[in-house]
């Protein structure tokens, strides 16, 4: 009883001081405009909007932000944009949404609870009824595809419970707009492609894609290897003449075209200088393509025109680059114009192989044997590498089917020395599973030198008269190059 005389008290000495308030001294903001009612079981309706001061309407701008004010006939005007220090979390004096739609928070403020206008001194707490006049957005939420608020804000016991529900103001609208690209009308330089980021154009297929008021979109041109195409493009702002990728910003329809005329790009203008590029594809099975102009050699002689100090990126399909390209690894090669420059492929008809030559003349065996003073104490007799071709890597097979147990099995370390003789130090070279592969140059003597007792078992070698089997890939080609026996002898050692 005494809580409920206390609120009618406050509620008394704020609905006396109503009468005098002033109307607020503010300019309507740009934005849209908060319409319906609010509800309190305490002081009843509270307008959003009033014909009697239309310019002191809430106002909600571009950003979610609340501004503006409220009226009511038993507290007056109420502030949603009160800037002053809010008593509680959160520390916003204000309210705002997010305009897609969600929880609005903030603060709003009675202005009857100032000696004037809607901010300064407080007045007397008596006069007040014990209100700092703060109204909390509690749990406020707006739909922002029909545009209805819903939930309740707290007015403290003065106020109470304020329903929302009959607020609303104007819902989202999607503004899409339409991105269309087009390829330039006998150009050079087309792409085979061209794919938006965000997800959405992907020409040829899809050709035109719908993006939302204010997106980024970037696109990206395509070769037909489905690397990016240096070409040039026009639509969106200034025209870009070589890049692979360009830009727009949704704010209105737009169409892209994409390609190069003739003053674009090369052939060039007679009065510029230029440089040649010979093109010489003697490999039957490989294409060469110029990924800027995406052109392409397929067999003989090309020659392609370009400007001084041009960068072309160059394909190939298959074979090994010449010319000015000698050397590359890979399928790709760029060369940057500022001389008359020749590239071009070859596939080599060269048969390579490799053969292995042991001390033990017309034997297929290679001696091991033992040195335990050694940091290899078991290291084979020096055998030779006999070539043909450039380069060649030699895998060494080694049986190892039951050759150990427990820690020992399926590795142990090994290391080829390219010395008639092992190192003075271990090195950290191992074999794994019966693997190891090392680079070999022709007439090149090597011996096998083993770190680890686990080959051998007590006295006899678990590696004697296993198979050993040499392979080797000889500039690019595998070659097979037989079977060899280890043959481990315990009384001899190299």
């Amino acid at each position: 009883m005494k809580k409920n005389i206390f609120l009618l008290v406050g509620i008394l000495a704020v609905l006396a001081l109503v009468a005098i308030l002033p109307t607020p001294a503010i300019f309507a903001e740009t934005g849209s405009t908060l319409n319906g009612w609010m509800w309190s079981d305490n002081i009843g309706w509270i307008s959003a909007k009033t014909t009697s001061c239309p310019s002191c309407n809430v106002i909600i701008d571009s950003t979610g932000k609340f501004s503006g004010f409220a009226w009511s006939d038993a507290v007056g005007w109420i502030n949603f944009n009160p800037g002053d220090n809010p008593p509680a979390t959160p520390d916003q004096a204000f309210v705002s949404m997010p305009m897609t739609g969600g929880n609005v928070t903030g603060w709003a403020r009675a202005c009857s609870v100032f000696t004037s206008g809607c901010s300064g001194t407080l007045k007397d707490n008596n006069q007040r009824g014990d209100w700092d006049g703060w109204i909390k957005m509690q749990a406020v939420t707006w739909d922002g595809s029909t545009g209805f608020f819903s939930g309740f804000a707290w007015g403290d016991l003065n106020l109470g419970w304020i329903s929302m529900a009959g607020l609303s103001t104007n819902p989202v609208t999607a503004t899409n707009y339409t991105l269309t690209v087009n390829t330039l009308d006998g150009g050079r330089l087309i792409p085979a492609g061209v794919i938006s980021e965000p997800v959405g154009v992907s020409f040829p297929y899809v050709t035109s894609a719908s993006f939302g008021d204010g997106v980024n979109v970037t696109l990206t041109a395509k070769s037909q290897f489905n690397t990016n195409l240096t070409t040039c493009w026009s639509g969106c702002g200034p025209t870009n003449n070589g890049s692979a990728t360009y830009s727009c910003v949704m704010d209105s329809n737009k169409t892209v075209t994409v390609g190069c005329s003739q003053i674009d790009i090369i052939p060039p203008p007679e009065d510029l200088p230029t440089k040649t590029l010979t093109v010489t594809n003697n490999c039957a099975d490989a294409v060469i393509t110029d990924n800027l102009l995406s052109r392409s050699c397929s067999s003989g002689t090309c020659s392609w025109t370009y400007l001084t100090d041009l960068n072309v990126p160059l394909l190939k399909t298959a074979g090994d680059w010449t010319g000015d390209c000698a050397g590359e690894t890979g399928d790709s090669c760029s060369l940057t114009m500022n001389a008359d420059k020749n590239a071009g492929v070859s596939c080599s008809s060269q048969t390579n192989s490799i053969s292995i030559t042991t001390p033990l003349a017309g034997s297929n065996k290679i001696v091991f044997s033992r040195n335990p003073s050694s940091p290899y104490p078991y290291a084979s007799t020096a055998f030779t590498a006999n070539v043909s071709g450039d380069s060649a890597t030699m895998t060494l097979g080694l049986d190892l089917n039951d050759v150990a147990s427990g820690a020992c099995s399926g590795s142990f370390g090994a290391i080829v020395s390219s010395t008639d003789s092992c190192p003075a130090q271990q090195d950290s070279g191992q074999i794994s599973g019966g693997i190891l592969s090392v680079s070999v140059t022709g007439g090149q003597k090597y011996k096998l030198c083993f770190v680890d007792a686990c080959i051998f078992d007590g006295n006899d070698s678990l590696l004697n008269n296993r198979d050993w089997t040499i392979s080797t890939t000889v500039n690019g080609e595998s070659n097979p190059s037989g079977s060899f026996i280890l043959d481990f002898n315990d009384g001899f050692y190299q």
